[in-house]
């Protein structure tokens, strides 16, 4: 175990080295692996497909993932090991503070390139770990090219009326974002009153259905049902939610978008102003 141990570090350590310098010196690492479904659909966006070595295996899962299903198909995935990733030699290993923590302890161990992200929780936050990746991979000029972009469709957000429309985003399980959340921030951005904000809820939480129906919001922001059989996937479709339609009107809104900043928040960002227009044609 400790000669094998000792091969990847070699290996992992050569690869390290082979990082190429453009001519300005900015170096920009050639094997890259994304240990998290945010990160994977940032990296995407920045650098090409011949420079990830992996992305994590929830890229492919397509309910929850942001990511093309055909990138994600073509692209090697790991299971977050630190065994699978060392076998990748990567230059540049991309984590978060939901990956694996024995998996990074292993990989600092054993001097492989790690930079840690943390789970923003405001668009501020998002842009800046966007600029942050964009100088590890060397593609700040790219980087800025989709902060613009993001810059665009959160100004394109922006409502021309003044009333605000109650909303709630209801996921499975009744599973909403409260104040303090990047969900929240773009609710507000869009000209939407988040209703979670009527019961005080901070950050993330679960509203049941019967607060729903006894106060049932202008807008009801949910995803589609998945196909499962669990009461969470079930609640969706619940038969009291489609009784409230009449005073209540249904807006598709992915849970996924809940997941992720960065490129995500341009797709969020178009749902969230589409979803508003509607609710204004239908409340004149």
């Amino acid at each position: 175990m400790i000669i094998r141990t000792a091969i990847f570090s070699l290996i992992a350590t050569a690869f390290s080295a082979a990082a190429i310098a453009d001519d300005g010196g900015t170096v920009r690492p050639q094997h890259i692996v994304s240990l998290s479904p945010c990160l994977d659909v940032t990296l995407i966006e920045l650098v090409s497909e011949d420079r990830i070595a992996a992305l994590s295996h929830y890229a492919r899962n397509s309910y929850s993932s942001n990511v093309d299903a055909a990138i994600a198909a073509r692209l090697p995935i790991t299971y977050e090991t630190a065994e699978e990733i060392m076998a990748l030699a990567p230059d540049l290993v991309l984590t978060s503070r939901h990956s694996a923590l024995a998996t990074r302890n292993a990989l600092d161990q054993l001097h492989i390139h790690t930079e840690l992200f943390d789970v923003p929780d405001s668009i501020d936050g998002s842009i800046a770990d966007i600029r942050r990746m964009g100088e590890l991979v060397g593609e700040s000029a790219r980087a800025d090219a989709l902060i613009e972009k993001i810059h665009q469709a959160l100004d394109d957000l922006t409502p021309q009326s003044d009333k605000r429309v109650l909303a709630l985003i209801f996921q499975p399980n009744g599973f909403s974002p409260g104040m303090g959340t990047m969900p929240h921030d773009l609710l507000t951005r869009a000209g939407f009153e988040n209703a979670t904000a009527r019961l005080g809820l901070k950050r993330w939480g679960n509203m049941a259905l019967e607060w729903v129906i006894a106060d049932p919001p202008q807008v009801l922001l949910s995803g589609a049902h998945d196909g499962g059989v669990s009461f969470a996937q079930k609640l969706l479709t619940h038969p009291a939610l489609r009784a409230l339609e009449p005073q209540m009107m249904r807006a598709h809104y992915e849970q996924k978008l809940l997941n992720c900043g960065g490129p995500v928040l341009i797709t969020a960002a178009h749902a969230l102003k589409l979803a508003h227009d509607h609710a204004l044609a239908d409340l004149k």
